[in-house]
């Protein structure tokens, strides 16, 4: 049950359960039971103006956390460290626990080579089965950040967003996945920085997502909002925004701009959204310009981050709660690139 290869996989559930077919990290076959899952992938291709001699260094930080409880006690595990890098890199963490009629797990992992292209990734599963089973949670998050000197400020990033979620019952998910960029001029020594990408939904009980090459779609469920913002000044490119908030599955607010604009849903709608965003292949081109050419050239950091989370609580009605993406660690929005050449 516990096959950390990253594997398509059907969940065939019991005959009083309905079948899901979902993107995620375990090959087995369950039985009915209380459960929430949640996978994230980020791709990336970082094409800037390096400096002689200079390449990527970078920082990769995690968060791994699993607890499941039972009639027989409660099982906890879990990581949270860094890993430093220069060129080409990788890891993988996870966290497992299981307990009677319980079981929890996640896992956090990136790889990268010396050209700055890469993915990072996180996903996990809760399960709980009734009535020996209590509760599971599984929890993950990944961090990188990348330093190069440039010999200006200037670069494109190809963004490959992915994700998915599925649900028995009720749900709550809520992310937030920012592309951030930071830029130091090392004649004058200003710091400028700015997020270039960022997507955040929050799906209330009932609602589920789906996010696989430029497709995004979501069931927004009983209540929630969504947002995507690319309206940094600093871009070359295509910019604009979607806003989106319901409550009792209707549009309760819809705001879209630029390249977005139409694609939401409008007021007294249905909270449901099927849209294609980036090219062909759901690539999301970040251009960006932030300085010309100077004497001693600039110091860049560019940060991805991610997370989610999975939690299974069992209750009259058999509720199960779900989180995508991205946000339930206090203190997340912390840069970690190292500043200088």
């Amino acid at each position: 049950m516990k096959n950390w290869t990253i594997t398509k996989l059907n969940l065939s559930r019991g005959a009083n359960c309905a079948a899901l077919s979902t993107i995620t990290l375990f090959a087995a076959q369950l039985a009915c039971a209380d459960q929430a899952e949640y996978f994230v992938q980020h791709k990336f291709n970082i094409n800037v103006n390096a400096a002689a001699g200079q390449e990527f260094r970078g920082i990769w930080q995690w968060r791994t956390f699993a607890q499941a409880r039972g009639q027989d006690g409660t099982a906890t595990d879990g990581s949270s460290n860094k890993k430093d890098f220069v060129g080409a890199s990788d890891g993988n963490m996870f966290a497992d626990a299981t307990k009677a009629g319980a079981f929890a797990t996640d896992t956090a992992a990136f790889t990268v080579d010396a050209t700055g292209s890469g993915s990072h990734e996180v996903g996990g599963l809760a399960e709980v089965d009734r009535p020996a089973g209590f509760y599971a949670k599984a929890s993950s998050e990944s961090q990188i950040s990348f330093n190069i000197g440039t010999v200006n400020a200037m670069g494109r990033i190809l963004w490959g967003p992915r994700w998915t979620n599925s649900r028995i019952s009720g749900t709550q998910s809520i992310g937030r996945d920012p592309v951030t960029l930071s830029v130091r001029d090392m004649d004058t020594g200003v710091l400028a920085s700015t997020t270039l990408w960022d997507i955040g939904l929050d799906l209330g009980e009932g609602g589920s997502s789906t996010y696989e090459n430029g497709d995004l779609k979501f069931h927004g469920g009983g209540h929630g909002s969504f947002h995507l913002e690319m309206e940094s000044p600093f871009l070359t490119g295509d910019q604009g925004h979607m806003e989106m908030s319901w409550d009792g599955g209707v549009v309760t607010s819809s705001d879209d701009s630029g390249v977005f604009d139409g694609l939401l849903p409008t007021l007294g709608g249905a909270a449901d959204l099927s849209a294609h965003i980036g090219d062909a292949n759901g690539n999301v081109s970040l251009g960006f310009d932030m300085g010309g050419t100077n004497v001693n050239g600039y110091d860049m950091g560019i940060g991805f981050e991610t997370d989610g989370v999975a939690e299974a609580v069992p209750e009259p009605g058999s509720l199960a709660a779900l989180g995508l993406s991205l946000a339930s660690f206090a203190g997340r929005r912390r840069w970690f690139g190292r500043r200088g050449q």
